[in-house]
């Protein structure tokens, strides 16, 4: 009878342990896709900007943008690797100087490229069973 209510409370603790874990990971993923999908719409305003030659706006847009992400890759980190995010940095930049030199077409070429680190990254802390095995 007592290896049994031993065994009992190890498993609620590890039933608790789990749920716990779930319901971070979720938190985390949504805070995540959130921070991503407002990047990405920055991202995709500059770029129909260059694209329609309407470039007077561009350059406070990325400024915005470079505001936007310092502020939001500090909570990032927590959980998520440096690298990736320095990564996403560096192609904000990237875009930054190309536009503040009228380089639009290397501005583009970063700023899709920014783009699909950003995808990555939401699809690698995604909450799934490809990601969990």
């Amino acid at each position: 009878m007592g290896a049994w209510v031993k065994m009992k409370k190890e498993i609620i603790i590890s039933v608790i342990v789990i749920i716990l874990i779930v319901v971070l990971n979720i938190i985390t993923q949504n805070h995540t896709n959130k921070t991503m999908d407002e990047i990405l719409s920055k991202l995709d305003e500059i770029r129909i900007e260059i694209t329609s030659n309407d470039n007077k706006d561009v350059n406070e847009r990325i400024k915005n943008l470079l505001e936007i992400w310092k502020n939001r890759s500090e909570s990032l980190a927590y959980y998520i690797e440096h690298d990736e995010l320095e990564k996403v940095e560096q192609y904000i930049r990237e875009v930054n100087s190309n536009i503040e030199t009228e380089e639009y077409t290397m501005a583009i070429q970063s700023l899709d490229t920014c783009k699909f680190i950003i995808d990555h990254i939401k699809d690698k802390y995604e909450f799934s069973l490809k990601n969990i095995f």
